[in-house]
């Protein structure tokens, strides 16, 4: 704890209070959509949250030395709002306060108070149908008082970390695109909007149980195929007897003939036990705890190809 300060003033979200103008290229992005989901994550959860929320916040006064790899259609800053949270900024700057506080846990409460608690409770003034939550502020540095963010914290939880290193902006951009992401995207917003739970823990205990869950299902789905593909081409052969008198038939009139439809009734026996385990899988896919199915690709990004996960090819 004596340490947590630090890592915040060295993040994008404390506003450079000399500045007069916003940064251009910040300042030109689009407007907030009235029903996009917006997060104000901590420095360490920054690609986590993107794969989270529709766009997590940058301010417009930016100092110039923040990192500008952050994909700008990724982020949202209004700069009215931030010249708002920049001119605060620049009066406590003033006083040299909080950063000559000697007690840290109070110094990381009001460089919180100021730089995010503040900017966080405009925007939601100013956008009142959007979702808009903080992540991952840790025990006694709630941005918002206990009971406003649980869910989306537990589901913090249940990401690893190793993904901030892992993968880079290219990779959550491309994973996002993907029609199949937003699908299992769509159903998981749905899901946690309706939950209600009463503490962090609760929520991340119920959500990392859906998950497992939902993995159990689709390790379940690939044992049972696996066996009853065995099963099935091994007995094969009882297609094309049952159909004998037309191979038969085609041999009679040509040796060719006959090998030609004997072998299209194997594959037509071989393509429909395949689709219909396609079919199968796409049930356990879209089954139960599917509403967590985005959050178990997600995981699986720090060891699969982006957007696919291993344990549930497409």
């Amino acid at each position: 704890m004596d340490e947590s300060w630090k890592s915040f003033i060295a993040s994008p979200y404390v506003c450079d209070a000399l500045k007069r103008e916003p940064r251009e290229y910040l300042a030109a992005r689009p407007p907030i959509g009235s029903a996009e989901r917006l997060a104000f994550p901590h420095p360490n959860s920054l690609k986590r949250s993107a794969l989270l929320v529709d766009r997590i916040y940058l301010p417009s006064w930016t100092p110039d030395w923040v990192p500008t790899d952050i994909p700008l259609e990724l982020t949202f800053g209004d700069p009215s709002l931030d010249h708002e949270t920049a001119e605060r900024a620049w009066m406590y700057a003033e006083v040299d306060f909080p950063w000559k506080l000697d007690d840290p846990a109070m110094k990381v409460y009001h460089l919180l108070e100021i730089y995010l608690r503040g900017p966080l409770l405009l925007y939601r003034a100013s956008h009142p149908r959007t979702s808009i939550v903080p992540i991952n502020y840790d025990v006694g540095t709630a941005v918002l008082p206990n009971g406003t963010d649980e869910v989306y914290q537990g589901v913090l939880h249940n990401l690893p970390v190793v993904l901030e290193d892992t993968l880079t902006w290219p990779q959550v951009v491309e994973f996002r695109q993907d029609p199949e992401a937003r699908r299992k995207f769509r159903d998981l917003h749905l899901w946690l909007e309706s939950l209600e739970v009463r503490s962090e823990r609760q929520a991340a205990d119920l959500i990392g149980q859906k998950i497992e869950d939902y993995r159990w299902a689709i390790k379940k789905h690939g044992l049972t195929t696996a066996i009853q593909g065995i099963s099935s081409f091994v007995s094969l052969g009882a297609i094309v007897p049952a159909a004998g008198g037309l191979v038969a038939e085609a041999a009679r009139i040509s040796p060719a003939w006959g090998a030609v439809v004997g072998g299209a009734l194997a594959v037509a026996g071989a393509s429909a036990w395949v689709g219909k385990r396609l079919l199968d899988r796409q049930d356990a896919v879209r089954g139960a705890h599917r509403e967590v199915a985005y959050l178990f690709d997600v995981q699986n990004l720090s060891e699969a190809e982006p957007g696919r996960s291993e344990a549930e090819p497409r």
